[in-house]
């Protein structure tokens, strides 16, 4: 409708403009024939001032030498012309019949709509555990033999004797959709995966009550999301293969260890508790980032060389809060009320910006070469740090309130820059060969025969230390030295 008005409008302000012009041109044809040029005036005062009624007049004054009309032209001249605004109109007429197709477009009408719907494997393009599809074998209920993804459609039981869901294949994702599977006593895993399946991802549901490992993976590069594992009679996770992943986990009141992988692992997020032996144990080169391990019979987290701790909280744990091994780096971590040590390091490791707080032995425990920095340790009942072989660097820590010594240097060692105090026995033992520097070291010692610092072995280095309100200033065993910068005020 709109493009039809659009038409309508130009031919009747466009097109009588053009069939004045028209006219002109067809009176001027008619009268080139006068050799006397009147006519010819007469067209030219018309395009002058095309007045309708002026014009009329001027066509009805006889001209010398056109007595007649032209042949073949009629009376156009004499006032039998035709109206001009009916050539307006046929002119307009002349626009619609024409032009109108090609401002309407094509007339052809489209074929016949194609569908919009989407067929059953494209809504859902993965594979629903059945029978159908996933038959079990004599020791499963289900047994996947194709790699692609899966889902669970319903709670699944496995009996005695039977695994939940075996996985005999690699590149498999497998989502319980938030289901349960249960074993009744006597069952195996509640999902197993053949040697040698790598690829394997498991999420979003529980296992439980099975009678082995809730979940036991052995493929490489595998991952677990978003799932429970409770009250099974083994580990809950357990992933040996390297590279494995568990993000989002809960593993609690297992009978063996909660979360437990190989190495090159990540272990993220995750809440572990309860569990009869260890909370998380992963192997060499792997990472715990974010867990929270709490009331496991054995450590929170046990980690194998080189790995990282990071940002956990391990509580209330029957054995070690973090034990690592050679080469590991722990920060920002908090050890505390486990029955043990706090935080125990294996040689060349390092602990940052941590805490260890009211654990049953020492606060911490450095092997040799190791690094413990800015880290408090305190209200436990050993020492607040002992290191328990040479090479140990201990700065900017807090040290205070522990039942044993502040801190213990079992051969040579540097402390700086720490604040040692109120702790039940010496402020600090060295061994030989030790440079205590800017240290404050107050009040330690219950008793007169307690010092501040004991120096034993000689060739130790005291300087511009402030020891003062303990049982003894200083206890020398040698050739130690101290220079004059030191601050010494002891009963």
């Amino acid at each position: 409708m709109a493009q039809l008005l659009i038409t309508l409008l130009v031919g009747w302000l466009i097109l009588p403009l053009f069939a004045e012009w028209i006219w002109v041109i067809v009176e001027i044809v008619v009268t080139t024939h006068d050799a006397g040029g009147v006519r010819m005036g007469e067209v030219l005062h018309r395009r002058a001032a095309p007045d309708w009624a002026q014009s009329r007049r001027l066509s009805s004054i006889p001209v010398e030498g056109c007595a007649r009309d032209p042949p073949g032209i009629g009376p156009l001249h004499k006032g039998a012309e035709m109206p001009r605004p009916a050539l307006h109109g046929v002119l307009t007429v002349a626009a619609l019949a024409f032009g109108w197709p090609a401002i309407a477009g094509d007339l052809t009408p489209p074929g016949a709509p194609a569908s919009t719907m989407k067929t059953l494997d494209e809504v859902e393009p993965r594979t629903p555990l059945t029978q159908e599809t996933t038959p079990g074998d004599a020791d499963s209920v289900f047994r996947i033999t194709q790699p692609g993804s899966y889902y669970l459609t319903e709670n699944l039981f496995a009996p005695s004797g039977s695994q939940g869901v075996e996985i005999a294949i690699g590149n498999v994702t497998l989502d319980l959709s938030g289901f349960t599977i249960a074993g009744d006593v006597g069952s195996l895993a509640g999902i197993a995966a053949a040697g040698g399946a790598d690829n394997i991802v498991l999420r979003n549901g529980f296992v439980q009550d099975m009678g082995s490992d809730g979940v036991r993976l052995t493929g490489s590069m595998c991952a677990v999301e978003d799932l429970h594992a409770l009250r099974n009679g083994d580990t809950g996770i357990e992933l040996t293969g390297i590279s494995a992943r568990v993000e989002d986990c809960f593993a609690r009141d297992n009978l063996n260890r909660g979360i437990s992988t190989g190495q090159n692992a990540v272990v993220r997020g995750c809440a572990v508790s309860g569990n009869d032996t260890i909370g998380i144990f992963v192997s060499g080169s792997s990472v715990v980032i974010g867990c929270a391990v709490y009331l496991n019979l054995g450590d929170g987290i046990s980690s194998g060389a080189q790995g990282q701790i990071s940002d956990c909280s391990v509580r209330s744990n029957g054995g070690r809060g973090i034990s690592t091994g050679f080469g590991a780096i722990v920060s920002n971590c908090t050890a505390r009320d486990n029955a043990l040590t706090g935080i125990s390091l294996g040689a060349r490791s390092s602990l940052i910006g941590s805490t260890a707080y009211s654990n049953g032995d020492d606060g911490v425990v450095a092997s040799s070469d190791c690094s413990v920095l800015d880290t408090t340790s305190s209200l436990n009942g050993g020492s607040g740090i002992n290191a328990i072989a040479s090479g140990v660097n201990v700065s900017g820590c807090n040290l205070s309130n522990n039942a044993g010594n502040g801190i213990d240097l079992g051969g040579t060692g540097v402390v700086r820059d720490t604040r040692i105090g109120s702790n039940s026995l010496e402020g600090v033992v060295a061994r030989g060969q030790c440079l205590l520097d800017r240290l404050h070291v107050v009040r330690n010692g219950v008793s007169a025969v307690s010092a501040g610092v004991t120096l034993l072995s000689g060739e130790n280095v005291v300087r511009q230390c402030v020891i003062v309100g303990n049982g003894l200033s200083i206890s020398f065993g040698g050739s130690d030295v101290l220079d004059d910068n030191n601050i010494l005020a002891n009963p």
